[in-house]
């Protein structure tokens, strides 16, 4: 899936990503430890250091999914004062700019408003 967003000085970026990706976790760690002792003193010296990188993808619900005539329905107002008299109110798969349409009652008739996270 492709996202597009705004960066902090409003400059447009895109980031590709594949929801199959999921989570990918790589850690690594490096450590160095030295004892000794030296007459009456005991030398101790420890050095560490540490490196990792979690990587994320998914698409998370932010509602319970509802009846696909009315989530429309409730978005109808907004779009006739945007766009006038707005005759239909639909579906289209993502990424195929409207050319596929989706009927969500040939599935199981819901719908659900979603949201892409991905670091």
């Amino acid at each position: 899936m492709n996202i597009a967003y705004r960066t902090g000085v409003s400059a447009v970026q895109n980031r590709t990503s594949d929801l199959a990706d999921g989570r990918h976790t790589s850690l690594g760690n490096a450590q160095l430890d030295y004892e000794g002792d030296y007459g009456p003193w005991h030398v101790s010296a420890k050095a560490g250091y540490p490196e990792g990188r979690s990587r994320l993808n998914a698409l998370y619900t932010t509602s319970n999914p509802q009846d696909a005539t009315t989530f429309a329905n409730g978005y109808r107002a907004t779009a006739q004062a945007a766009f006038g008299n707005v005759a239909l109110l639909g579906c289209a798969i993502a990424g195929t700019n409207g050319a596929s349409i989706f009927d969500p009652a040939s599935q199981s008739g819901l719908v659900l408003n979603a949201q892409s996270f991905a670091f």
